[in-house]
């Protein structure tokens, strides 16, 4: 009881809240709210422009909506572009914990005070965000003194984002029912998509699973990436122990003549890279302060809680995105974004191809020097928003975090240009598309396929036919018709079945014709040294390849036979289409 009644005032201060900021006027959803009069939006906060009031409204909804906030922002397909850059910049840094509320959570976590495990802690925070704050430490690991980083989870946060989470659910639905466009957002999908990651992000321990996935992924290719370590021993769900990574933030390099901000872009790059094309495993917010350079001069990566994931064939279908562009093909491009996304029962495709075709004649023909592959982007995202197609989540991290990395490009190195850096990489995306190991992988998986369809669909079929005749499924066929089409299936079925049947005894005589000991002559029977087993298999597969042929003889099943028709029977010729 008391949890609902704090659901309840958490739902009207939620109402209230997005009422005040200019949002929810056009609806019914106040009205379905107990207790809520009249609501009227605030003159001052409604005057402002719409992806500040989202902004605003978001902060001041808490940690969960800063949280959705931020996850919305890498959706550029499906907010508007002036709001998604508003909730991009969305506060991050809270106000931190007191030092002794620090220290009786350091306590609840680790089981015992914080200075039996670690030589000192700085209650200082270097960071504090919504869900949790950073602190630095030392830590004693068979003797052997490290510096790290400690994670620090807040507390009562994850039951206040599930009590969250569910009035959201709720709104989502009374969204979808009481604005007709809003189904083509699908805010009850958005508002899963983000709880999926929201309870990931709350559990640190999947943040050291992505960060050892990430450093097995890099083994090959040392001393490309500093990654820091995780201390397992004394990591939780909800505290995190790492080693700490010396370094700068990319972007301060700028400017500094100690540094060749073009090598530090490439070597930023070829991570990039080798996440998403060769790993399909990558940051999914790569800001700059997620990005360093090492003393040593090496790209170091932090905060592995959001990272994207892009199956073989998501990895090709990027490769053949940018095929297209190279060739210039409206068409191919137009398959390939279908592809990679969802398009409503709506979509006009020749309307969509003709918003592809002017983005191509617009940057296509631009001088790299002058081309911003991030108002690219941009403006293919508003061509896909307008037409309703929804991007795939993985696509839409990437697309943000490429947003991102060009973003930290011009300001390391003014004259940088994501196509032309990238030049070197597209012989290695063809290669990759056309690996022939993938290929020898995908001819034996469409085998598999082709056998498995082979053996099932007929089955499949004639269950369904059977269905359909045992009235369990409607279908206007008139019965003669009906019945003609059910015996040419059985027959259509026999035949795959005497195929496969006399394929396999071919393979069978052909592999023992060799070996083996016993032959007519063998057995008294004639002077033939003919192998029995092999014989066998001949004579019947004569008999199933005789069937087949009966079967082209009598399509409709066994009737009174014609000389005519044996002596000068032929393959039914196809009809002209």
């Amino acid at each position: 009881m008391a949890s609902a009644l704090q659901d309840l005032r958490r739902a009207r201060e939620i109402v209230e809240t997005l009422v005040r900021f200019g949002f929810l006027l056009d609806t019914t959803i106040p009205s379905k709210i107990p207790g809520l009069g009249r609501l009227e939006p605030d003159p001052e906060a409604s005057s402002l422009p719409r992806g500040e009031r989202a902004k605003r409204a978001l902060e001041a909804l808490g940690p969960t909506f800063v949280k959705l906030g931020q996850v919305l922002s890498t959706r550029p397909d499906v907010l508007p572009q002036d709001v998604v850059e508003s909730l991009g910049a969305l506060q991050k840094n809270v106000a931190p914990l007191p030092p002794e509320e620090l220290d009786a959570l350091l306590e609840s976590y680790l089981g015992s005070p914080a200075s039996d495990h670690f030589i000192s802690f700085n209650p200082k925070p270097l960071a504090a965000a919504s869900i949790a704050q950073v602190h630095r430490a030392r830590l004693r690991v068979d003797g052997v003194e490290h510096d790290v980083v400690v994670k620090v989870q807040r507390p009562g946060i994850r039951e206040k984002m599930e009590s969250d989470l569910s009035i959201l659910y709720w709104l989502a639905r009374l969204l979808e029912g009481s604005i007709a466009e809003a189904a083509l957002y699908a805010p009850v999908a958005i508002i899963r998509e983000f709880e999926a990651v929201l309870l990931l992000e709350l559990d640190f321990l999947h943040e050291a699973r992505n960060l050892a996935e990430v450093a097995k992924n890099f083994e090959p290719r040392p001393g490309l990436l500093r990654l820091p370590k995780v201390f397992e021993h004394v990591s939780s769900p909800k505290l995190l122990v790492m080693s700490f990574v010396d370094g700068i933030r990319i972007t301060e390099v700028a400017g500094k003549s100690e540094y060749d901000g073009a090598e530090l872009l490439k070597r930023a790059l070829m991570v990039i890279f080798d996440m998403v094309f060769e790993d399909g495993f990558f940051h999914g917010d790569p800001h700059p302060g997620n990005v360093l350079v090492t003393p040593e001069g090496q790209i170091g990566m932090l905060d592995f809680g959001l990272m994207g994931r892009l199956t073989k064939d998501q990895r090709r279908t990027l490769v053949d995105l940018m095929l297209a562009l190279l060739s210039r093909s409206p068409q191919q491009m137009t398959r390939v974004v279908i592809k990679m996304g969802k398009v409503p029962p709506s979509f006009d495709r020749v309307s969509f191809e003709g918003g592809v075709r002017r983005l191509m004649d617009k940057y296509l023909g631009v001088e790299l020097a002058n081309l911003s592959s991030q108002n690219l982007i941009r403006e293919c995202m508003d061509l896909l928003m307008a037409h309703g197609v929804r991007l795939s989540a993985e696509y839409a991290i990437l697309g943000r975090a490429a947003a991102t990395i060009e973003g930290i490009g011009r300001i390391i190195y003014p004259e940088f240009n994501v196509l032309e850096l990238g030049a070197p990489f597209v012989s290695r995306l063809v290669a990759l598309r056309f690996d022939p190991t993938d290929v020898g992988a995908g001819a034996i998986g469409l085998a598999t396929n082709v056998q498995q369809f082979l053996t099932q669909s007929p089955l499949q079929a004639t269950q369904l036919l059977e269905d359909l005749e045992a009235g369990r499924v409607q279908v206007g066929v008139k019965g003669q018709v009906f019945q003609e089409l059910l015996a040419m299936q059985r027959i259509h079925s026999l035949r795959v079945v005497v195929v496969l049947s006399a394929a396999a005894l071919l393979l069978t005589g052909a592999v023992t014709i060799a070996p083996f000991r016993y032959t007519l002559s063998g057995l008294g029977i004639g002077p033939w040294p003919i192998p029995i087993v092999p014989l066998l298999c001949f004579v019947s597969m004569g008999g199933f390849v005789g069937f087949l042929i009966l079967t082209y003889l009598f399509p409709k099943g066994p009737r009174k036979v014609s000389i005519r028709r044996l002596l000068f029977w032929r393959f039914p010729k196809r009809e002209a289409s």
